[in-house]
């Protein structure tokens, strides 16, 4: 069995589509990134090269990190010009955020195609989420997901503090006794 950078190395030799050159500004990187990933003519080996405006770089792999470092960085925080909070939660513990709209817009899609697309180009992957929800994604298996979370991933105030109430009662020491 492949492990993972096997895997990535074997996708990377597969980006042979024609280069897609992106100019970029540093203040509004997803409103440059999303029509990209969200063209019906996006082809995933398509590798990106990246100049930042105002910046004389040639990309040789430094921009292209920065490009996607700064583009999931303002994806988790929301900034960026997107005017929609994708996802919910403490830092290092991101859920997907539950909202008709973005399950609708496909936008989580599109995100996912920009992940993947980094990854296998430059190794920037998206560390935010909850451990609960990486694994979900990655075995859609909600058993083995349940394995990772903690109440922290739990969005909804009211059945987290009942959680919580569960959990101190059942954990306490009269009835363990």
């Amino acid at each position: 069995m492949d492990d993972l950078s096997d895997i990535i190395a074997r996708l990377a030799k597969q980006l042979t589509g024609p280069v897609i050159r992106v100019t970029v500004d540093e203040n509004s990187v997803i409103l440059d990134a999303l029509p990209i990933y969200k063209s019906a003519k996006f082809d995933p080996t398509s590798p990106v090269t990246v100049q930042f405006k105002n910046q004389p770089a040639v990309d040789v792999g430094g921009p292209k990190r920065e490009f996607y470092t700064r583009l999931f960085n303002d994806i988790a925080k929301a900034d960026g010009g997107l005017n929609l909070a994708l996802f919910e939660g403490p830092d290092g513990r991101l859920m997907p955020k539950y909202s008709a709209t973005i399950v609708y817009s496909g936008i989580l899609t599109v995100i996912g195609k920009m992940i993947a697309h980094s990854i296998v180009q430059c190794g920037i992957g998206f560390p935010f989420l909850s451990p609960s929800a990486y694994w979900y994604i990655v075995t859609g298996d909600i058993a083995k997901a349940v394995g990772y979370c903690n109440l922290s991933d739990v969005r909804d105030i009211e059945v987290a503090q009942l959680i919580k109430k569960v959990v101190e009662n059942f954990c306490h020491p009269i009835l363990i006794n």
